[in-house]
């Protein structure tokens, strides 16, 4: 009897083993869906006047500008101008340049490592580095973008392509989430994508 007990027991307690460490696998595992798709719609894309890769320059600010935790400053201008756009007709065939047809169009910040957590760009200057601040885009209401999320979630604001062209408004400035942001060199870069609605 006292063996049938502890085989009983031992059972039990295997069981109760197995359980939890299936409970504990559970949640490292599960499946990831990618949506998306690709688009007739093209177009040819200037940065501030410049081509599609363009530098942009922020003015140099004192760095009073950033001592309290939160604050902003050097807030530029980002513009993308998007011309000779052949879009899809209603019909689904690509119409000619300057068509009337309509789609939305709207800058997408891709992933990349100068992206940090808070959705702003790390300073990535090699040598003498500005401590404590980064780059911040904001779309055209002046809302501040969080680049962390994908597209759609990014806050950038779409635009309507029309007559073959569209111009799409950003601002970049500085900003320092825990302030007392050094003085220093800023540099850093972020690749885009247009994206069509």
């Amino acid at each position: 009897m006292i063996i049938l007990d502890k085989r009983v027991a031992t059972l039990a307690s295997a069981i109760a083993m197995s359980l939890i460490v299936q409970g504990a696998f559970a949640v490292d595992s599960g499946k990831v869906t990618f949506e998306g798709g690709v688009s007739d719609t093209t177009c040819d894309v200037s940065v501030n006047d410049q081509t599609n890769n363009a530098t942009v320059k922020l003015p140099i600010v004192s760095k009073k500008l950033l001592t309290a935790a939160g604050s902003s400053a050097g807030r530029t201008f980002l513009t993308f101008e998007l011309k000779n756009c052949v879009v899809d007709n209603a019909a689904g065939q690509p119409s000619q340049p300057g068509a009337v047809v309509a789609p939305k169009a709207h800058v997408y910040f891709v992933a990349g490592p100068t992206i940090n957590t808070d959705g702003r760009l790390d300073n990535k200057a090699l040598t003498g580095a500005a401590q404590n601040v980064d780059i911040q885009i904001l779309n055209k209401d002046a809302a501040a973008m969080n680049l962390a999320l994908g597209d759609g979630a990014q806050l950038a604001i779409g635009e309507n392509v029309v007559g073959g062209s569209a111009i799409l408004r950003h601002y970049a400035q500085y900003f320092t989430k825990a302030g007392n942001a050094t003085a220093g060199a800023v540099t850093t870069t972020v690749d885009y994508e247009i994206s069509y609605q």
